[in-house]
């Protein structure tokens, strides 16, 4: 009886949901100020290339200090974005580079400098951050303060956001966290013998088509143990980019015919679960029991 009932309010509550948005991160924003030391920073040189900096020796500070030398006209960055970015260090006491001009990707986060510098920036800016040194421990040695010039390529949401749809009946339920990562719940009943999917959640982006370089998050779970088989959640949510197409075990590029099949034609922000029997995954880009039955949950978050 418990069982019923509590079956029967969590099919309510997805009724109430489904037609309801998982909204973008917005909001009052405030970025990280500029200060004395990053404001003695100049910057030349086209966005995205070799920048040519001068500052003066040595260049110090005891707070994260981020001057915008451009502004883009993007979008504004918030906590948990995944950004793109080209950037260039240099040794902010001795006025060295100290590392190559490249590109990187990362999650915007409070928790450490270089990774809350980015707070409210938009993308498209070019800007000069100046790092706090880090004081000596038992474990580590003292850093000098550092600068970093970064151009912000672009900046994607780390989960699916969009409309709440109401799951295909007879699916595992999935209730996700507000962080993003999914929490499955498998019924202890046998698995369906064929291929099954349904939209949790439709974003507004690009259709997924083949030959697309497809940003993903995912979990994937097997129906029998109910345990984790793999998850990019786990990977401090950092998501992963994989190639829309059959896959190849030679290159290791592709992905296996269910995704391939359940994520076609959908749009970017869109939430899709996706029940897999053996034969639909095998030989594909899980390596997973052979034989088990799979349950995974794809957030589309972008077409590279």
């Amino acid at each position: 009886m418990r069982k019923v009932i509590a079956l029967t309010a969590a099919a309510g509550l997805l009724v109430t949901l489904a037609g309801c948005t998982v909204s973008a991160p917005s909001g009052p924003c405030e970025p990280i100020p500029a200060g004395d030391a990053s404001k003695l920073v100049t910057v030349d040189g086209k966005f995205g290339e070799q920048p040519k900096v001068e500052f003066p020796t040595p260049l110090t500070t005891d707070d994260l200090e981020v001057s915008v030398v451009e502004k883009g006209d993007g979008a504004t960055i918030h906590d948990g974005d995944f950004i793109f970015l080209t950037y260039t260090g240099y040794d902010a006491t001795t006025g060295e580079q100290a590392s190559p001009t490249s590109s990187g990707r990362l999650i915007a986060d409070q928790d450490t400098d270089a990774y809350r510098l980015f707070e409210c920036l938009t993308v498209g800016s070019r800007v000069a951050a100046v790092l706090p040194a880090t004081e000596q421990t038992e474990t580590a040695a003292a850093t000098v303060t550092s600068l970093l010039v970064i151009d912000i390529d672009r900046a994607v949401h780390s989960r699916a956001t969009g409309r709440i749809e109401l799951p295909a009946e007879g699916m595992p339920s999935v209730v996700t966290a507000p962080e993003g990562d999914p929490g499955i719940t498998i019924m202890n009943e046998d698995p369906p013998k064929a291929l099954k999917y349904s939209t949790l959640i439709t974003g507004d982006g690009k259709k997924v088509k083949e030959g697309d370089q497809v940003l993903l998050q995912y979990t994937i779970v097997n129906w029998d143990t109910k345990a984790i088989v793999e998850s990019t959640w786990d990977k401090a949510g950092f998501p992963t980019t994989r190639a829309f197409t059959a896959f190849d075990p030679e290159s290791g590029e592709g992905m296996n015919s269910a995704a391939l099949t359940a994520l076609k034609g959908k749009t970017v922000g869109s939430q899709v679960l996706v029940v897999m029997p053996p034969s639909t995954w095998a030989g594909g880009d899980i390596q997973a029991t052979e034989g088990s039955t799979l349950v995974v949950v794809y957030d589309i978050l972008a077409i590279e």
